[in-house]
């Protein structure tokens, strides 16, 4: 696998020499959209990519999905949730569309009439087609944006809610750079802090166009090419060298001892890690002297159930390549049973508690293992389409933001723009002051041309840009040295600040009528269709 660091990338500088940065050259600032609680059309809140789409605007709070191109949202056709009352089906879709309600909606065929990539069809059928008005933040806006509308969940329970296609012809970034609102097809994600209690709830974002600095603890990356689609739909594969339980007591047994391993990268989908069954989650089970009690049927589907007072207790650290540590805190490794209600609201079963682990067995067993969405409340990943390219960092959950621009060259610019944009309607409460981390002081932000090189993913593009690292960073250093200020606010993920809180009993979000819960108990072992469609077995070296 390709990667690449900057220690790698210091022999490099005495072949190119140095070269002017582009700090403060943001002609295009990249286009920031929080990952948050979405008020909806139903009064509840629903976590998820915050956009409006319609004339007047409808909510919605969307999932990445990099298996699609398009953009992809629910209506209130009555195959949309079956087993749900309306209330209940517009917080599980994270919003339904209503066409007749928007005077911009125009009607489409078929994909390739509306603008959409055609190509999806093969993965997401029995789609109606539309253009309307896309709103991103209150500074950015698509008119006649091209997305699909569905009304059958095809998800098989991983991805409830409407999809933002980010796919290598993303129709989200074609239109905003045919729009010039971005200056290049890259993008990052961070799903932000997302444990049960308000003390580990952040919001994320994603960025178009660039990423946010400031959610980047350290300048060590791991950089590689797209590849490997025939076993991973999002074509991003790491090498995991090895996986630590960090227990309460200060014991760190390796969970592979000398087996790395490959995992497929896919975002979209609810769970820290899949293990296969032997050796590695049969380990896990062993280490903790814990057994579970089934699978979750819940919003995070289908990871392993335990009995609150007998679940890991312990964090999780995935050791990369180039030394990069990601340590997973229990807070967001450990959450209740949540399910949908038909009042719309979200139930949480603290009787049950759900480790977001899913453990692969029987037929699925050997199928290339994968990280989720949680993995990113403790990595940051950016992503430029333009050069096929991705990189991981340690993310540093901060209220702080530092928007660096991608330029169509794949230089970076800083830009300078304050404060994380939201899309109007969409606007949840504000957080409170919380975070986490993992106890360890978090470095100030990298420069936007520290992190640009990981972006590029080419050697020679990363050597002209690591010397631009060097004098920004030293410059940032001697700025806040001057000025005598503190480095950037981080917060600590200490999984001793931290109280459990789970206590026996039920526990309703927004509601107070007991839950009529959707779904129903899932299959004891092989994975569902979608799942086996994204990550598939393949011969590894």
């Amino acid at each position: 696998m390709a990667s690449c660091s900057f220690l790698v990338l210091c022999p490099l500088l005495c072949l190119f020499g140095a070269v002017s940065a582009q700090n403060g050259n943001c002609s295009i600032p990249p286009v920031t959209v929080p990952i948050k609680n979405v008020l909806l059309s139903n009064g509840q809140l629903r976590r998820g990519i915050a956009m409006d789409m319609g004339s007047p605007p409808q909510p919605f709070a969307l999932l990445p999905a990099w298996f699609a191109n398009n953009t992809y949202i629910y209506d209130y056709s009555a195959g949309s949730c079956d087993d749900l009352t309306e209330d209940g089906c517009v917080t599980l879709r994270g919003g339904l569309y209503d066409s007749s309600s928007s005077t911009t909606f125009i009607r489409f065929d078929d994909p390739a009439a509306a603008g959409a990539d055609p190509v999806d069809n093969e993965t997401v059928t029995d789609s109606n087609w539309g253009r309307d008005s896309l709103v991103l933040n209150s500074n950015s806006t698509l008119d006649d944006y091209p997305f699909g509308i569905i009304d059958e969940d095809f998800s098989a329970g991983y991805t409830r809610q409407g999809l933002l296609g980010l796919s290598s012809n993303s129709s989200i970034l074609n239109a905003l750079e045919a729009a010039g609102q971005i200056a290049s097809r890259s993008f990052s994600f961070f799903w932000g802090l997302d444990g049960a209690t308000e003390p580990v709830r952040t919001d994320g974002g994603i960025v178009f166009g660039g990423y946010d600095a400031a959610k980047i603890d350290g300048d060590q990356n791991i950089t590689a090419q797209f590849g490997g689609y025939d076993s991973c739909s999002s074509g991003m594969l790491i090498t995991i060298m090895d996986v630590e339980l960090n227990f309460p007591n200060g014991s760190s047994p390796s969970l592979s001892p000398d087996r790395p391993f490959v995992c497929c990268v896919l975002p979209e989908l609810p769970f820290v890690v899949t293990l296969s069954q032997s050796p590695y989650f049969d380990n896990f089970e062993s280490l903790t002297q814990t057994s579970n009690i089934g699978r979750s049927s819940g919003e995070d589907f289908f990871n392993m159930m335990y009995p609150p007072d007998e679940v890991y207790t312990g964090d999780l650290t995935f050791k990369l390549e180039n030394d990069i540590d990601i340590r997973v805190p229990n807070h967001q490794l450990v959450k209740p049973e949540m399910q949908v209600t038909d009042q719309g609201s979200v139930f949480e079963n603290t009787t049950i508690s759900v480790l977001l682990i899913n453990s692969l067995r029987d037929a699925n067993e050997d199928d290339v293992l994968a990280v989720g969405k949680y993995f990113f409340t403790s990595a940051y990943l950016t992503v430029n389409l333009d050069t096929q390219s991705f990189s991981i960092f340690k993310a540093n959950p901060t209220f702080d933001t530092d928007p660096v621009a991608i330029n169509d060259d794949s230089s970076a610019a800083d830009c300078e723009v304050t404060g994380t944009i939201s899309a109007g309607p969409s606007s949840s409460p504000t957080p409170q002051q919380t975070i986490a981390g993992d106890g360890s002081n978090s470095p100030s932000s990298l420069s936007g041309s520290a992190i640009a090189g990981a972006v590029v993913g080419s050697v020679f593009g990363a050597a002209l840009i690591a010397v631009a690292v060097l004098y920004f960073l030293q410059r940032r250093r001697w700025r806040k040295q001057a000025a005598g200020g503190p480095k950037d606010d981080a917060v600590s993920l200490s999984t001793t600040s931290v109280e459990p809180g789970f206590n026996p009993g039920l526990q309703e979000l927004g509601g107070s009528d007991p839950p009529e819960v959707y779904g129903s108990d899932p299959p004891k072992h092989e994975l569902p269709v979608p799942y086996r469609d994204r990550v598939r077995v393949a011969e590894l070296e």
